[in-house]
Parts: structure tokens; sequence; C-alpha cells
């Protein structure tokens, strides 16, 4: 895990790949149903874009998650296959086939719109849980995370690790605790993955690793408190089966405070620089 992320800390101020940047503004090729090669550029998207930000998230990166979206389904009532999941964020819709295949949940709203205009419209579909890997770049994060706060409802977001030190994400999470009918502070869950996501680009390039160590951060309203201490016994059980021999190398873990996963270098112990900052940063880098 440490190598993991002080791997991630490395690449955290690196240049992103720069053949990535070269195909910023090239067509994406794509397959038809009817196998034929197509085309797609940025005007296929509703909404402003960046070749960047086209990535969806991976079997793996879900499936660490579902215990905890089948416990919240138990606490709603539901079985898991009736669980409505939405996904505002649409890339190309692969992600689709995890959660029937890999996840079993056949409720996903997962559709080609203006998230934001449908926030604006009051049009933003009624769902059980929203889980979403946002777009990186932009003010995108903390629009998301000022969206799910507010809600009321249900969250997960797969973000870099290092927006656990900004201040938006502290007044989100804040806002979103506020939010539940408790006497009792309710943090999110951090779920800090055994090795890194890799993600898969629409284009077809195969798994492209992210320079960020990505991490879910959930907030599940009432049952965050109940679903997370169920999530812990069933890890503990896990680690101590005959199989694992207690070794913790590779398994996936939860937190409940930014505190603790600083201390467990699960995240930088330091702010990422703004964009102006970080400019900087790389002029003087280049002329040294």
């Amino acid at each position: 895990m440490k190598n993991s992320i002080q791997e991630s800390e490395k690449l955290h101020n690196s240049q992103t790949d720069t053949s990535l940047k070269r195909r910023r503004n090239k067509q994406l090729s794509t397959v038809s149903c009817e196998g034929k090669e197509s085309k797609e550029t940025s005007s296929s998207w509703p909404y402003p874009t960046d070749y960047l930000d086209h990535f969806e998230t991976s079997r793996h990166a879900l499936t660490d998650i579902e215990p905890a979206l089948y416990r919240l389904a138990t606490h709603l009532g539901k079985k898991k296959c009736e669980l409505v999941v939405y996904d505002p964020y649409f890339c190309k819709g692969g992600i689709r086939q995890h959660y029937k295949d890999a996840l079993g949940i056949n409720n996903f709203l997962h559709e080609k719109r203006d998230f934001y205009a449908d926030i604006k419209n009051n049009v933003v579909p009624e769902y059980d849980i929203l889980v979403t890997n946002p777009p990186y770049s932009a003010d995108h994060k903390e629009r998301i995370l000022d969206f799910c706060a507010k809600s009321g409802k249900p969250w997960a977001l797969l973000l870099p690790n290092y927006v656990v030190n900004k201040q938006y994400f502290q007044q989100a999470t804040a806002a979103a605790s506020d939010a539940v009918s408790t006497s009792s502070t309710v943090s999110p869950i951090f779920v800090v993955p055994g090795e890194k996501y890799l993600y898969e680009h629409p284009e077809g390039t195969g798994h492209e690793a992210s320079p960020f160590f990505s991490i879910w951060i959930m907030h599940l309203g009432s049952s965050t408190n109940q679903v997370a201490h169920w999530w812990q016994k069933k890890l503990d059980k896990d680690l101590s089966h005959p199989a694992r021999g207690g070794q913790e190398q590779g398994q996936l873990k939860i937190s409940r405070s930014v505190d603790h996963l600083r201390e467990s270098q699960a995240v930088p112990s330091w702010k990422r620089p703004n964009p102006k900052q970080r400019k900087k940063l790389k002029m003087l880098k280049e002329s040294t």
C-alpha cells in the first residue's frame, strides 16, 4: 500500500501522459453495434467535454463497494438487484455491463444528458444512491460534492485522494452530516483500494494509469455508521481467514477520518497546489 501511495504522490505533480495530451482533440474511434468503426467528436455529447476526462470506472473499482451497496439495499428494505443507482456523468455507457454482470444491479440510471442542466431544470431522476467517478477537470469535483451534500441522499464518489485536503470537501461533508437526522456526527466512509485503480478509455487504448491514487468516498445518510460497522467486521473476518493468513497487503481498507487516512499514508499529508501554483512550480522545474 505504501509503495502505491508513494508512487501516486510522485506522479502527483508530474505532467499527464503526453500521448494523451496529443490526442485531446482527436476524434474518438468507436465500434458500432454492427461492428463497423465510427467516429465521435466532442459535439457527440450535449455538454462540454474534455478528452482527458473520458475514463470509465473499472469493474474492480465497482466490486470494491459492492458490500456497501448490498447492505444499503437491506437497510432500505430492498434486494440488491432492486437498488436504483444513478450515475449522472456519461462517457460511453460501458459501465452498464459492469453493474449488470459484476454487481447484479439492473436499475442503473446512466444516460447521455447534461447533469447540470437537469439540476437547474429540477429533472434529476429519483434514485436510492448516486455512484459516480466524476470528471476530474475544471470544477466538477466541487460541483458534484455540493450536489450530493445538499441532496440528503446516499452517495459514493470515486475521487483523487488529495480531495480530502480541500476546503470544499470539508464543507460538503459537514453539510452532508448536518442533513442526517441524528444526534451524532456522521462521517463519510473512505474506501482505500488494495491496489491502484485502472481506468477504461472509450478509444480502445486499454487500461490507462491515472496520475492520481483514487479512493471511494461514501455517505449513506442515516445508514452510514451501521453499514461501516458491518463492513469493517466483514473485512476483519476475511482477513482472519486461513487463506489470507492475516496478510493485509493488497486488501481493501475502510476508514472514517481524514486523520486516519493521513496516518496510514492513504492520502497526501500536504495540500495540493492550485493551478497557478502548479504552473509556477513547473516553470521553475523546467528552468533548472
